[in-house]
């Protein structure tokens, strides 16, 4: 039987595989001054009867040294007629979506996470709360699911991660900037019932976990970055993906289920003359199941695009 670690990896895996909405509503950029990493991301190209579509395998948080805004990806996705995204950043912000985070990721006012989890527990999350600058009033309020997903990513940050300097939101701000544009493939408040969807038992497991897991998942962080600045499909399928195949539901809604529905959204700009430039978090593109394989079974051709 696969523990209750290696569960919880995977879930944290499938966090930074969906949009990130909730590490971007509590994030803010920090600055880190490191050796400059010439990052060559995979990206492929497909094309049907006057139409071209770019499909950018996506890191959505990135250090500042990360350089990936190559000559290849940029001349595509300047001449790219629209860009489509998981999530718009507007659809984010929206706020429909922040009362709807109140809802299925905090307690009410007389509730407290206190009140669901063993007091050590909460004492360890305190304490690892307040390393990256969190305070017990502010995450008690959290349920486990949130407290989980929030401290782990709070601790990427720290490492230097931002939403910011990720993919989506800079080809988002390039794409405003000029007037191309921007839609999303799914909404924000299906990646937000994805993630709150687990029963107490699990919500409580994953955050005893994921504080037991800090370092080895800041790590995994270091690894998928080079697997992802390399362009290479097999380590990024090991690194992003396997951990949520050995749980097959989880497996199934958050990244199977998800690529099978924006595959007739795709293939709608694949029937849509001009150029059009897709950005995903890049475990939706490899693999048996990603959307490059779907569409391939439904006869596109798909093209691995070099420098």
């Amino acid at each position: 039987m696969m523990t209750f670690a290696r569960q919880t990896l995977s879930l944290n895996r499938a966090a930074r595989a969906l949009g990130l909405l909730v590490f971007v509503l509590f994030s803010s950029t920090a600055s880190y001054a490191q050796d400059t990493i010439a990052a060559q991301p995979a990206m492929w190209k497909m094309e049907k009867d006057g139409s071209t579509v770019y499909l950018l395998g996506t890191f959505h948080l990135l250090t500042p040294e990360v350089q990936w805004q190559t000559p290849r990806i940029m001349d595509a996705f300047n001449a790219a007629e629209s860009l489509t995204v998981e999530v718009t950043d507007e659809d984010m912000v929206s706020q429909k979506i922040m009362a709807l985070v109140q809802q299925v990721g905090m307690y009410p006012p007389t509730d407290s996470l206190k009140n669901h989890i063993p007091e050590e527990m909460f004492a360890e999350l305190s304490a690892q709360g307040g390393a990256v600058g969190l305070p017990a009033q502010f995450l008690e309020r959290f349920k486990p699911w949130f407290a989980a997903i929030t401290v782990a990513l709070q601790h990427a940050q720290a490492n230097g991660f931002s939403p910011a300097l990720g993919v989506d939101f800079t080809l988002m701000a390039k794409a405003r900037a000029t007037g191309k544009p921007v839609q999303g493939l799914e909404r924000a408040e299906e990646q937000l019932a994805m993630l709150s969807s687990h029963p107490p038992e699990v919500q409580e497991q994953m955050l005893a976990d994921t504080l037991r897991q800090i370092e080895e998942l800041n790590e995994l962080w270091d690894s998928m970055i080079a697997a992802w600045s390399s362009g290479d499909e097999a380590a990024l399928d090991k690194l992003m993906v396997d951990g949520m195949r050995e749980l097959p539901e989880l497996y199934q809604v958050l990244l199977v289920n998800r690529n099978h529905n924006w595959v007739p959204r795709i293939k709608v700009l694949l029937n849509t003359s001009g150029q059009h430039f897709v950005a995903v978090g890049a475990a939706h593109l490899v693999g048996k199941d990603s959307v490059i394989a779907m569409l391939e079974a439904e006869g596109y051709s798909a093209e691995r695009v070099m420098e």
